[in-house]
């Protein structure tokens, strides 16, 4: 069984990475593909791991990041549908198959070896779907853009859903089915180009192509489809899947796949924490190999001289001065904070590896945690010694700092502010005392642990397990034995 990744992109070259793929970051960008490879080949040590993409992306990976994939392929991905259609890429690289595949998005994480059960299908995918919502979307616009489809795919609708298999996996060993798979999309496409060049909205046709057609074609020639997750999903209603929660829940990890969420900022940190901690002389090659090539970022600012100002500080009275006309002087105490964090991040960053190696150890003891439950046993809860709490905290500041968005205002407001030396910058968290008051309160209870486990399920604990689990991945509480 062969197991390949692609990944095309026109607007990078080997001098220019700076591109998100919509996560907070370009470097975890990086990071997020570089973890789906790695995973890959650690646990599925025997399998040939095979990469398709563009020369530059190819050079990116293989002799810059040295990513351990066995078999490097360049594919020309060129006209009017690489440009239109962000799946294009992908179907091209299934034209390519000639044996045994499972491609892998590069944006899943994959801790254990792929199942037995996918390596012996016929044909693989991540999951089924049954969609009320969005998937109807498509299909308005598919009328309304006169597209034609054709009558097999019709086999997708079922009352007021519309099924359809997720192609985070796709695969199989019936390489002939993929074959006849591929020229029906090619016709799809050819058949309807001139309206879909009219459209709008080209965007949508990526999930009709790519997964209605290819459950249609999955019913019209009665094939059986095993797929990882085995309960279909109603209306993208992941549950146990859901990436936040996945997160969060500080369960062990078997399979994650973080579609829309790449703008999560606890996502973008688990990523990075994870490399960081499973792999970490890759991780280093990585961040600095993204500075020397002109990425410079909280992530890699330990490159910095110890004179120079963070890359990656970010300033509200700027942004608000640029979007809101907002004056200087109605602006100064917002100003006044920005210094006196600045200030706080200098000192700490002069320590930057000490408080490194703390914040690796507590990562540490989370996946410890993840894993057996037991084993932290001995352990009890506290207060990280290095937070800070700001009281009395003005409500004109809070304002600022939550200018326009919709975080309610809170009639006690706190904030409590926290070093994260991996991003190299002072975390914020605005809170109402009560909060904080109830945080403590659980923390210092001898049942601090058992609120977490909550072995029982106690669905009123449920709440509150999850707002402990939450202060963990934060930082702002810690073990201690």
């Amino acid at each position: 069984m062969n197991i390949i990744q692609s990944y095309f992109n026109k607007n990078i070259s080997i001098s220019d990475i700076n591109y998100t793929g919509g996560y907070l970051s370009p470097i975890v960008n990086w990071l997020s593909m570089a973890y789906s490879c790695l995973l890959l080949r650690r646990h599925n040590p025997y399998d040939r791991l095979i990469f398709y993409g563009d020369t530059d992306i190819i050079y990116l990976f293989e002799h810059v990041f040295e990513l351990p994939y066995d078999e490097y392929h360049s594919v020309h991905c060129n006209g009017n549908y690489s440009d239109w259609f962000y799946c294009w890429p992908k179907i091209i690289t299934y034209m390519a198959q000639n044996d045994a595949f499972i491609h892998v998005d590069n944006d899943v994480f994959m801790w254990t070896p792929i199942p037995p059960k996918l390596r012996k299908a016929q044909l693989v995918a991540q999951h089924m779907e049954k969609d009320s919502q969005f998937y109807i979307d498509v299909y308005r616009q598919i009328n309304k853009d006169g597209v034609i489809i054709p009558d097999y795919i019709k086999t997708c609708f079922s009352g007021k859903y519309i099924n359809s298999f997720n192609a985070g996996l796709l695969g199989g060993n019936d390489i002939l089915f993929f074959k006849e798979y591929t020229l029906e999309i090619q016709k799809f496409l050819d058949t309807n180009v001139p309206k879909i060049l009219a459209s709008d909205k080209k965007f949508l046709y990526n999930v009709v192509f790519e997964q209605w057609l290819f459950f249609g074609m999955t019913k019209k020639f009665k094939k059986n489809v095993t797929t990882f997750y085995e309960r279909p999903i109603i209306d993208f209603n992941m549950r146990e899947a859901h990436v936040p929660s996945q997160i969060l829940s500080l369960e062990d990890l078997e399979y994650m796949h973080v579609m829309e969420h790449k703008d999560n900022i606890r996502c973008n940190r688990f990523i990075t924490y994870k490399m960081q901690s499973d792999f970490p002389k890759e991780y280093e090659k990585i961040i600095s190999a993204c500075w020397k090539l002109g990425l410079k970022s909280s992530l890699n600012a330990c490159y910095l001289d110890s004179n120079s100002e963070n890359p990656e500080i970010f300033y509200r009275s700027h942004k608000l001065k640029e979007l809101f006309n907002l004056t200087n002087e109605s602006l100064s105490e917002l100003k006044l904070y920005e210094d006196d964090k600045k200030n706080k991040q200098r000192r700490y960053a002069q320590q930057h590896a000490y408080y490194l190696e703390l914040q690796k150890a507590h990562n540490l003891l989370i996946d410890m945690y993840r894993k057996d439950k037991k084993t932290l046993a001995r352990y009890s809860l506290t207060l990280n010694p290095y937070l800070i709490i700001m009281e009395n905290v003005s409500p004109s500041l809070i304002d600022l700092l939550v200018y326009k968005t919709k975080k309610p205002l809170l009639s006690d407001p706190i904030i409590l502010q926290l070093y994260n030396p991996t991003f190299n910058k002072i975390d914020e968290f605005i809170w109402s005392k009560k909060k904080y008051s109830l945080l403590k309160s659980i923390v210092y209870q001898s049942n601090a642990m058992e609120i977490i486990l909550n072995e029982n399920k106690n669905s009123q604990l449920n709440q509150v397990s999850l707002f402990v689990k939450q202060c963990l991945f934060d930082g702002i509480i810690t073990f201690r034995v």
